[in-house]
């Protein structure tokens, strides 16, 4: 399997040294949590820049993104209790795949892409997201994006945080 080539993102982060520590948090599945809408990986991530730094409480990836430890005939994921290709969460569960750590730019362009209409008014926000402005989940994703966006400007500054949201993600 070929490594794929880095994003714009990823080489702009690398080369102004901006970079991230992942941790592995847990798997979540309808088998380990009954409220969970989709099966991931949740994370935690240190973003680090010069002698900034900015912490990622929590950030997801799908399963998806997992590569594959177990084959069984034809490379598909057969195992002995059965065919997990239409069910990546139960090859997930069985140990078959593993999680794949997200890139310095896909913690990056993550933020970025929340952080992204924190300049508009709570009113136009939601105008444009489709949420009801009259929602209290509503406001408080706005709010937490307004956070976003306040310690990425704190973190790089206006003129680096608006050219890595230029970036090609």
């Amino acid at each position: 399997m070929s490594k794929r080539e880095p994003t714009e993102l990823e080489r702009f982060c690398e080369a102004r040294k901006i970079t991230c520590d992942v941790k592995h948090v847990r798997l979540v599945t309808k088998a380990n949590d009954t409220r969970v809408e989709w099966p991931h990986d949740e994370w935690e991530a240190t973003l680090r820049f010069a002698d900034k730094s900015h912490d990622v409480p929590s950030y997801k990836s799908g399963l998806g993104h997992r590569k594959a430890v177990f084959h069984g005939p034809g490379g598909a994921f057969n195992g002995p209790s059965g065919d997990c290709t239409k069910d990546i969460a139960a090859a997930a569960e069985r140990g078959w795949t593993k999680p794949v750590p997200p890139t310095t730019g896909d913690i990056v362009g993550s933020l970025v892409m929340d952080a992204s209409g924190a300049d508009e008014s709570f009113s136009e926000w939601c105008s444009s997201l489709g949420y009801s402005d009259d929602s209290i989940k509503a406001r408080a994703t706005y709010d937490a994006c307004q956070r976003t966006r306040d310690a990425l400007l704190r973190m790089f500054g206006r003129e680096l945080f608006e050219e890595l949201a230029a970036a090609e993600h």
